[in-house]
């Protein structure tokens, strides 16, 4: 006989008032009898593991809410820097609402298993603040995860150095997990129009999450962008239009635009953007392009560095931005794709620092198999799996 999942009757409930999907519909979509939906709903019978996969599927939940005792929190519990074009807020949407939860759930039990290993906070989580210039921080988080100039630029694409700078950020504490889709589930892509990218930020358990649809060097930039929200201890979910931006302080909040600038002075730092600049001032306008190759940026950042420097003239950079915005815009969707190497995907959308302390303390029976399962979006087989393969490594 199947093993049953003992699912929350409480879930159930709320999941299909969030939905706006009613026992018959859903019943049809899982082509199941209205009766036994309605028991697991009651909590008078449970579904199979397979059958409550499917039931989080058609709901739009990740498969791990189901087993809460409480639905989780409905509004974001951080702050939402996002902002519709007359500067009002943007109300979350379900997508947004799990996403972020389903990251915290992960921090939340990383930072109680760094309590219980006596591990001590991170001295650069909030070691800065807005009245420090924006190059000085930049500078304190290139030197904190060993990015220099020769590494960047000889990076073979900006993908090589988008790994490299992640290993480097979990190697200091920082966990950083990438996805295109909610929770894992490959049903549910999470589009760019939602955010680019968030921080929690913890001195036990500092987190970024980066949406993957978004292409390398938009990601490049995202990483930039959520580690000055660590370094200033400042937990925010970004907007989706998280690019250099040559508007005014006064155009956007002040976290927001501090954050922008710090990872455009990460990527593009002010001397080596103004060396590089004088090094192929035969290319003329050429130049943002030849800088953005050998840094691994994407030529609309490199065009807005060259404007906020004053090295292209205003009308020019106009010119020149609204133009590249629109070559990307008129460029076909990427692909939603999660496949790939498992264990290369699986570590992105985990963080291989959050993966490899839960496996272990798996292993060593301080987690629960259907916990560790819920947590890394994976079914119990794979666990065990993952335990042998992951920790021989």
């Amino acid at each position: 006989m199947p093993t049953r999942a003992q699912i929350s009757p409480k879930i159930v409930d709320w999941a299909l008032k969030r939905s706006h999907s009613s026992v018959p519909s859903l019943a049809a979509k899982l082509d199941l009898s209205e009766g036994k939906l309605s028991a697991w709903a009651a909590g008078a019978s449970y579904p199979t593991f397979r059958q409550a996969q499917a039931l989080a599927d058609a709901l739009s939940i990740p498969f791990g809410y189901l087993f809460l005792s409480r639905p989780p929190e409905k509004e974001l519990i951080l702050p939402d820097f996002r902002r519709h074009p007359d500067g009002s807020s943007i109300a979350p949407t379900p997508d947004v609402i799990d996403a972020v939860n389903d990251i915290q759930l992960k921090q939340d039990w990383y930072r109680d298993y760094q309590v219980e290993m006596g591990a001590q906070g991170v001295s650069f989580v909030g070691s800065f603040s807005t009245n420090e210039r924006t190059e000085v921080v930049a500078s304190n988080i290139r030197e904190a995860v060993g990015l220099t100039e020769q590494i960047q630029s000889s990076a073979s694409d900006p993908d090589a150095l988008l790994r490299g700078l992640i290993r480097h950020a979990e190697s200091i504490g920082v966990l950083v997990m990438r996805s295109g889709t909610i929770a894992g589930n490959t049903h549910r892509p999470l589009p760019m129009r939602e955010f680019r990218g968030f921080a929690l930020s913890d001195s036990l358990a500092p987190t970024i999450f980066i949406n993957s649809s978004d292409s390398k060097t938009g990601q490049l930039f995202t990483l930039a962008h959520e580690l000055a929200h660590v370094w200033l201890g400042s937990s925010g979910i970004s907007p989706s239009a998280a690019i250099p931006s040559p508007v005014r302080r006064n155009d956007a909040t002040q976290i927001e635009w501090f954050c922008n600038q710090v990872a455009a002075d990460f990527l593009l730092p002010r001397e080596t953007f103004h060396r590089y600049w004088r090094e192929y001032a035969e290319l003329g306008a050429k130049r943002a392009e030849r800088i953005a190759r050998r840094l691994r940026v994407s030529y609309l950042a490199s065009l807005i560095r060259a404007s906020e420097l004053d090295l292209i003239h205003a009308r020019e950079a106009r010119r020149l931005i609204e133009e590249e915005k629109q070559r990307i815009e008129s460029l076909p969707a990427r692909p939603k794709s999660e496949g790939g190497n498992f264990y290369a995907t699986f570590f992105a959308r985990n963080s291989e620092r959050f993966t490899i302390a839960l496996l272990e303390a798996t292993k060593e029976g301080r987690v629960f198999y259907q916990e560790a399962a819920n947590l890394l979006g994976v079914k119990v087989p794979t666990i065990d799996k993952l335990v042998d393969k992951v920790l021989e490594r």
